[in-house]
């Protein structure tokens, strides 16, 4: 089990302190971590109760950090960022938390107090790719009882919209993606209808157009690429249809539409993390831990440590 440690008050912090002296919460108790990184004391307070911290915003918009990994620190100077290092050599580190390994340092900011009967091999789940995915059908497309959504791979986040699509009642889900083999599994957490794009010689959003008779009322890309995203564009209703953009591109790439589309209706939107907030996500693990939410479905193989690179030819293949 990761042990959370300071980054700079190390006793403090072994005892869920913050800097002005208060406590947040024990370690005895059971944390999930999360990248957000988000604190109740950033510059951004004075417009959102929780926000991202000074040091996320560096982070997210500083190349030095961005692409190096670097762990970041604070000092008694409220959001004067520094390093983290062990004998004047950087600590190397992967979104705020770093979590495979046995033990990590992680920020307070970066971890959520959750209930201690849940399983830490299932909530972990809700720290990323669940959450992600539900809550961008929850929270922010905010899909409303029978619509008409598609989603665009059917991965863990993928499978996530499905079934927040299913909770929010949508009518008919159309999952897409190029490997049938997921189309059995996405029915259990509510997909209607499988659609495999290598099937069709005709353009797929001609094809889901016919589908659904004049487009989409919600897509969801959760897959990262400009192309998908450009099809789930011209997939969706063009008065009123939202298109959801949750996976991750190429910072180079650029998605390229036209914008009268845009005057006349269509909406394009970003979810980052489900639009969940720190507060919220222990919230997750309630409704999981009363049977409201799947995340064990979720899970398809347990490997250690020693058989990481394992997990990820797993992943590659489609076989998780």
């Amino acid at each position: 089990m990761a042990v959370l440690v300071s980054l700079t008050f190390r006793e403090h912090y072994l005892k869920g302190g913050m800097l002005d002296g208060t406590v947040r919460f024990s370690c005895n108790g059971k944390p999930i971590y999360h990248y957000l990184n988000t604190s109740t004391f950033s510059q951004y307070t004075v417009a959102s109760e929780w926000s991202y911290s000074i040091q996320v915003y560096h982070y997210l918009n500083t190349s030095t950090f961005s692409h190096s990994g670097i762990v970041l620190s604070v000092n008694t100077q409220w959001h004067r960022s520094g390093l983290v290092s062990r004998n004047s050599i950087p600590v190397y580190h992967y979104l705020n938390t770093s979590t495979f390994s046995q033990y990590t340092v992680a920020s307070e900011w970066s971890c959520v107090k959750i209930d201690p009967a849940a399983p830490l091999d299932k909530a972990c789940l809700l720290g990323c790719g669940i959450a992600t995915g539900y809550g961008s059908a929850i929270n922010t497309a905010k899909v409303e009882p029978g619509s008409v959504c598609a989603v665009w791979g059917l991965g863990t986040i993928g499978l996530a919209v499905v079934m927040g699509c299913r909770n929010a009642g949508a009518s008919r889900i159309i999952g897409i993606d190029t490997n049938p083999a997921k189309f059995e599994i996405a029915k259990k957490f509510g997909m209607t209808e499988g659609v495999n794009p290598k099937d069709f010689k005709e353009p797929l959003q001609d094809v889901l157009l016919k589908m659904t008779n004049g487009g989409l009322d919600y897509a969801f890309e959760c897959i990262g690429n400009v192309k998908t995203m450009k099809v789930a564009f011209d997939s969706v209703h063009r008065c009123w249809g939202k298109v959801l953009i949750i996976g991750v591109a190429p910072i180079t790439d650029e998605f390229v539409t036209n914008p009268y589309a845009i005057t006349m209706g269509k909406q394009v939107i970003g979810s980052l993390y489900g639009d969940y907030k720190v507060k919220t996500i222990s919230n997750l693990v309630t409704e999981y831990m009363n049977k409201k939410l799947m995340v064990d479905e979720f899970v398809t193989h347990k490997m250690g440590l020693d058989k990481i690179n394992e997990g990820f030819d797993l992943l590659r293949s489609g076989k998780r």
